[in-house]
């Protein structure tokens, strides 16, 4: 049984997806387990937007969103991301979401 290399780049991606989703979701737990949450993990957030996958980037935008503005730090990284991604909309969506939820302003489309 052979298999062939659209399956197995399939395969990657869909690892790739599965990992940092399980990142993302760890994160978010310890954020609500220990809100009180240290540096560092503000700093892989950070560092992780500049990943090369774009599912890495905009899962930590919307992660470092969740925190609102105890992410105050990463506002240049995020600002930085919405002039970088040109060709991936989701992530430079997620970023100017994050952006808006640390600096506590209204997201459109939501009450």
């Amino acid at each position: 049984m052979s298999v062939s290399r659209d399956s197995s780049v399939r395969l990657v991606g869909i690892v790739v997806f599965v990992v940092s989703s399980v990142f993302v979701l760890l994160v978010l737990l310890i954020l609500f387990v220990f809100p009180d949450y240290g540096e560092s993990e503000l700093d892989e957030l950070i560092r992780n937007l500049k990943d090369k996958h774009a599912k890495v980037r905009k899962d930590a935008a919307l992660a470092l969103g969740k925190m609102g503005p105890a992410a105050k730090d990463a506002i240049p990284a995020l600002t930085e991301a919405l002039k970088r991604e040109y060709e991936y909309e989701d992530v430079r969506d997620a970023a100017q979401e994050a952006l808006q939820q640390i600096k506590g302003q209204k997201i459109k489309g939501q009450k």
